[in-house]
């Protein structure tokens, strides 16, 4: 008997447990990766690309990776020298919108290295 059916027998209830997939981990393909961290090594030089911690945060791209080969980049949102770090989810957060560029430019340089390829 679970735990759980112990704790509600002892109050004369019934229990239940229904579970609910949630989403799946990102799990980046390795070639991907490589052609990625390639292309932004051309663009802007080795220091430009930097690993980034694992979360435990739900991804909706992981989606998409159950179907094709894929990877997640993260181009940054901070301004050069900005070391708050504020999370993408709070009120304060502000975007450096030249991170938009750099995203342009990272997955322009992957699309000519892959038809180079």
């Amino acid at each position: 008997m679970a735990a759980i059916d112990e704790i509600a027998n002892l109050h004369r209830a019934k229990s239940e447990i229904n579970y609910v997939r949630g989403v799946p981990p990102v799990v980046n393909e390795p070639g991907v990766t490589e052609l990625l961290r390639d292309a932004m090594i051309a663009r802007r030089s080795v220091d430009s690309v930097v690993g980034t911690e694992q979360s435990l945060g739900g991804e909706d791209f992981s989606w998409y990776l159950e179907h094709v080969p894929g990877a997640m980049a993260r181009p940054g949102v901070r301004a050069p020298g900005d070391r708050i770090g504020r999370d993408l989810h709070q009120g304060d957060f502000d975007v450096d919108e030249s991170a938009i560029a750099v995203g342009v430019e990272l997955f322009t340089a992957a699309a000519l290295l892959d038809a180079d390829a």
